[in-house]
């Protein structure tokens, strides 16, 4: 929420985009890793070596995901972007499917921005009683 509403427009946009795109590029980590990598290394290495890999893959591609948003020169929105991503890759799901989680995440974002937006927008006006005079 911002004073003025094009201010309020501009970043109802980068958290909107930002979230979508970081949470694409996170579900995305998380399912290619999970349906082909996990079961490989699980199966042929140890159990250690799966949490040992899957936060390298996920270190190693946050600094992708910055590349790419600096590289297409949205700056404003590296910050949303990375909150998102860390927040799917990293969190614990309480066993939901990857993109069931991911979708619910950018989805509440969204809605919370919409209603910033919806709120921002709303104006109470109060009367003023210049008739009182008020000393301290």
């Amino acid at each position: 929420m911002q004073r003025e509403n094009a201010k309020s427009f501009y970043q109802a946009r980068v958290r909107a985009f930002g979230s979508l795109f970081g949470g694409s590029f996170g579900m995305l980590i998380v399912f290619v890793y999970e349906a082909v990598l996990m079961n490989v290394i699980v199966n042929n290495l140890s159990y250690n070596f799966h949490f040992l890999t899957l936060y390298t893959l996920i270190s190693v591609f946050l600094v992708l995901l910055i590349y790419v948003m600096v590289m297409f020169k949205q700056h404003d929105l590296i910050f949303v972007a990375i909150l998102t991503y860390l927040s799917i890759t990293i969190s614990l799901r309480n066993n939901l499917p990857v993109l069931v989680f991911g979708i619910e995440r950018i989805s509440s974002t969204i809605i919370g921005v919409m209603i910033a937006l919806l709120v921002n927008k709303i104006h109470l006006y109060h009367n003023k009683n210049s008739n009182i005079l008020f000393v301290s």
